[in-house]
């Protein structure tokens, strides 16, 4: 008989950096580390422009993994059985989306069991404000 339990620590993924269309104008704007955007004006990109952007997508993951086994020989038979659980918990905690369908992408993020939005208003974000309030009010 034999068992085990393997509870792995948690992984974290975030990105800070990617191209997209964050004024609006169609051409894929390069997000940078350090809250800043680099416009894309179809020929080249500006300098780096603050922005407000800390991160484009964030989030944890953990697994749990748990088995049970064994088996028993007589003779030339034998027989073994066993029986394995693996179960994973994600969840995303920050990412850029555009939420209100302006073609624009907002920051989306989670507070505690509140989700968040700032709106982005082509030059920036504006506000921060809980869902129920931004969508039901």
């Amino acid at each position: 008989m034999s068992g085990s339990v393997s509870i792995p620590p948690s992984n974290k993924d975030w990105s800070t950096e990617t191209f997209m269309d964050v004024n609006g104008d169609g051409l894929p704007d390069k997000i940078i580390k350090g809250n800043k955007v680099r416009l894309n004006l179809g020929y080249n990109f500006t300098e780096p422009i603050d922005w407000g952007i800390d991160r484009i997508q964030g989030g944890k993951g953990i697994t749990y993994n748990a088995n049970i086994g064994g088996g028993f020989n007589k003779g030339s038979s034998s027989f073994a059985g066993g029986y394995n659980v693996v179960t994973s918990k994600n969840g995303e905690e920050y990412n850029l989306s555009d939420v209100n369908s302006d073609g624009l992408p907002d920051k989306v993020w989670r507070n505690g069991k509140t989700i968040m939005v700032a709106f982005n208003i082509g030059n920036g974000f504006y506000g921060c404000h809980s869902v129920e309030r931004a969508f039901f009010s």
